[in-house]
């Protein structure tokens, strides 16, 4: 009976065994299901990501080039405002020069007009003075 009982155990033990084995291969293909399923999903993410590196790194020379661009308006603006003070400049050189032109001007018309009087008084006495001495050579002579 001993050796019954301890066989039945034995078989008892064996088919629990064999149970916990078809478990554990179920689990495994479960497992493995799993495990492909994250690896498929894996490998969908790696791509995923080498995508926005590559888009990153397009985005990344673009912005490199806008900063370029930027630098290089940064400095014509800096040139042009150095150029605009440089014409503000000659601009008021220019205005004084117009404004002494013109006080110039003015003296000239001031003394040009003085001397057209003058010259007309001096005119006016030189008539004068052949008249009389047309007139004294006629009448006298």
């Amino acid at each position: 009976m001993i050796e019954r009982n301890h066989v039945k155990k034995v078989i008892t033990k064996y088919k629990v065994d064999q149970t916990a084995l078809q478990w554990l291969r179920k689990e495994k293909v479960v497992v493995e299901v799993e495990m492909r399923s994250l690896k498929m999903a894996y490998d969908l993410l790696k791509e995923s990501l080498q995508d926005v590196v590559l888009q990153l790194g397009f985005v990344e020379k673009k912005l490199r080039t806008t900063y370029n661009e930027i630098d290089a308006l940064k400095q014509r603006v800096l040139k042009e405002k150095v150029t605009q003070d440089v014409l503000k400049t000659k601009v008021l050189v220019a205005k004084k020069e117009v404004h002494s032109s013109r006080m110039q001007l003015e003296a000239l018309k001031n003394s040009s007009r003085e001397l057209f009087l003058g010259s007309a008084a001096f005119s006016k006495m030189i008539e004068d003075k052949i008249f009389l001495a047309m007139f004294n050579k006629y009448f006298f002579n």
